[in-house]
C-alpha cells in the first residue's frame, strides 16, 4: 500500500507547498518551514508491516526530521530521519504490527530548513 501526498487517506495541519525538490514520488512532493505542522497518511491495515518514507532531494531539507508511527492513536515509535540524504528513494522506517489503522506522522521540523512530506509504503513483512 502506498500513499502519496494529496491522496486519500493524507490530513495535515499548517500550510504545506509544492515542492521543487528532485525525484518526488508520483507527480510532486510538498514541503513545509513551521515548526510543528503535521502532516499524516493513514491506511486500513492489519498485521506486521515494513514501513519506508520517500522525500525529495533539496539543498533546505532538514537533518533531523520527527516521524512518529502510529497503530490507531497509539504511539508505536518516533524515528528522527535526515532528510538531507537518501532523498529521492525509498527510506525504512521499521516494521510494525497494526490491528486496524496504521498511520505515519511527519512533523515540521524549522523555520530554517524544509520538512518533506511525499509517500508512505506499507509492505506486508516476511514471516520470521
Amino acid at each position: 500500500v502506498v500513499i502519496d501526498d494529496g491522496a486519500a487517506g493524507t490530513s495535515y495541519t499548517g500550510t504545506w507547498k509544492v515542492s521543487g525538490g528532485a525525484d518526488p514520488y508520483g507527480t510532486q512532493s510538498i514541503y513545509n518551514k513551521k515548526p510543528g505542522d503535521i502532516y499524516a497518511f493513514q491506511a486500513g491495515l492489519t498485521g506486521r508491516y515494513d514501513v519506508s518514507l520517500w522525500w525529495t532531494e533539496h539543498s533546505s531539507r532538514c537533518s533531523e526530521v520527527s516521524v512518529e508511527v502510529y497503530d490507531g492513536d497509539t504511539l508505536l515509535e518516533s524515528v528522527t530521519v535526515n532528510q538531507g540524504q537518501d532523498g529521492g528513494q525509498w527510506n525504512d522506517l521499521g516494521v510494525y504490527d497494526f490491528t486496524g489503522t496504521a498511520k505515519v506522522v511527519l512533523v515540521s521540523a524549522s523555520q530554517s530548513c524544509s520538512t518533506s512530506a511525499d509517500a508512505v509504503s506499507f509492505s506486508p513483512a516476511a514471516a520470521r
